[in-house]
């Protein structure tokens, strides 16, 4: 059985006004031919345009393909296919015999498959334990760098005042971040962005105040990460930009949850290019909220898979450890 997809979904994924304008005249139910889908979950069809185009779906990373020409991805026939899949899934009549599969549509399948097994075979190299803490260390020494600066940075800032930042804010407030990034401390740069959005609300005064507070209680608490209990430093590692390794997730056991889709938020990063997604999930049985967070760095990686608002989901997923316990990995 094919993967619902909701309209709400599709709109996630398009690049832009013109794109979503384009892709809804051609998401008409008439206009597509041929179109059907397979056991492993992707979606094709063909429509007639200056030539005919064949568009391909993976349904659950949405990952769109597409023979026209165009260097805009995902494009407006692989979008509108999606939004007529929207509307129209009984159509889509799953292929079960290969054979049955188109040959463009069968190569778009194999470099799929071969993009998994190679991520596969990664996870399967055996792990020198000796060069990651190599790496490891070297990576905590340029950070240590990075959060003195911003302890000297914070310093600065109370002996100079509010009044005096918010007239320099852009250069202060810019030369930090870069010190921040260079030193693989891009996690705080969002705390940076809070705090200097800050200063031109009504109360900032008191909002600045807290913007300070926190960042000095991230620069304690890496100072003094000896002292933390496990979960807490991971925590924080995590706030500061640090990923888990791959492997540390097979030691981490599923379970099965039932939530609801309350909403997403997706925003630009900052100093690369790149977006980064917020879903945010409720657990009404057990009372607890849960947040998806994936990112977008074309060409390197896309967003996971866009979850239907305000619908009951049962999701297989792992929760970091983390004191928090509040992300999930799906």
């Amino acid at each position: 059985m094919l993967l619902t997809i909701q309209s709400d979904q599709v709109e996630q994924i398009i690049p832009d006004a013109s794109s979503a304008k384009s892709a809804k005249k051609l998401a008409k139910f008439e206009a597509w031919n041929n179109i059907s889908g397979s056991t492993d979950q992707w979606i094709w069809g063909e429509i007639q345009g200056s030539a005919i185009y064949q568009s391909a779906v993976f349904l659950p990373e949405l990952k769109c393909e597409c023979s026209c020409p165009s260097f805009k991805r995902p494009c407006k026939h692989a979008l509108a296919l999606l939004f007529v899949y929207t509307e129209y899934q009984d159509k889509f009549t799953v292929q079960s015999d290969e054979q049955s599969i188109p040959d463009r549509v069968q190569k778009w399948r194999d470099k799929k498959t071969k993009t998994l097994e190679k991520k596969e075979n990664k996870i399967d190299k055996p792990i020198d334990e000796e060069a990651r803490a190599k790496r490891q260390l070297a990576r905590e020494k340029k950070m240590d760098a990075g959060i003195e600066a911003l302890q000297t940075w914070l310093n600065d800032v109370v002996t100079m005042g509010l009044g005096r930042l918010r007239q320099q804010q852009h250069e202060k407030f810019r030369d930090i971040q870069s010190r921040l990034v260079d030193a693989q401390v891009a996690g705080l740069v969002s705390y940076l962005d809070e705090f200097s959005s800050a200063l031109y609300q009504s109360n900032w005064q008191m909002q600045s105040s807290f913007w300070i507070a926190k960042l000095q209680t991230a620069v304690h608490l890496w100072q003094n990460r000896q002292q933390l209990k496990p979960e807490l430093y991971e925590e924080v590692k995590q706030l500061f930009g640090v990923n888990l390794p791959t492997d540390v997730w097979d030691n981490i056991s599923a379970q099965m949850l039932h939530v609801y889709a309350l909403g997403q938020v997706t925003q630009e990063l900052v100093n690369t290019r790149g977006r980064y997604r917020r879903q945010w999930l409720w657990d009404s049985q057990n009372l607890r909220d849960y947040l998806l967070l994936d990112f977008e760095i074309p060409p390197y990686s896309n967003f996971g898979l866009t979850l239907p608002f305000q619908k009951q989901l049962a999701l297989n997923a792992k929760l970091y450890p983390v004191v928090s316990q509040q992300r999930l990995r799906l």
